[in-house]
């Protein structure tokens, strides 16, 4: 796994849970781990450093993140259960999604790395633009 531990998954979910959900395909985790990365990473882009955030060799941890990527990741595993009495809650899922929008507009902000441009410095994504009017038209 990337991101997540094995004991990230236990907090929220039993192991008897998680084995059963996976089954004999090994690679489950794995794999739901990267679609829950592959759905969180638009959120990140335009904010932090998602390439060293997610880096697979020394990946660079917030809880809060670890929290979502958690809940999303648990989602695609239990609905792999045939019995499907396991799974997130509707609430859950929609409260990952709000964090994800608020993280987005910048009203939460992570203790992540910032996109640095080749010189290193924090690339500034203000916007400016020109409203001067010369026919001074309203």
């Amino acid at each position: 796994m990337i991101y997540l531990t094995e004991d990230d998954l236990k907090t929220d979910s039993r192991n008897r849970f998680i084995q059963e959900s996976t089954g004999d395909f090994d690679k489950a985790l794995e794999n739901a781990e990267k679609r829950a990365i592959g759905k969180v990473k638009p959120y990140l882009r335009d904010l932090y450093d998602v390439e060293a955030i997610f880096d697979e060799t020394a990946p660079i941890k917030d809880e809060a993140l670890v929290d979502i990527l958690v809940t999303l990741t648990l989602a695609k595993i239990h609905s792999r259960n045939s019995a499907r009495k396991f799974n997130i809650s509707k609430d859950d899922m929609e409260q990952v999604q709000k964090e994800l929008d608020k993280i987005a507009a910048g009203k939460i902000t992570l203790d992540l790395p910032k996109p640095t441009d080749d010189d290193g410095q924090v690339e500034s994504t203000s916007i400016w633009g020109n409203l001067t009017n010369d026919d001074f038209y309203i």
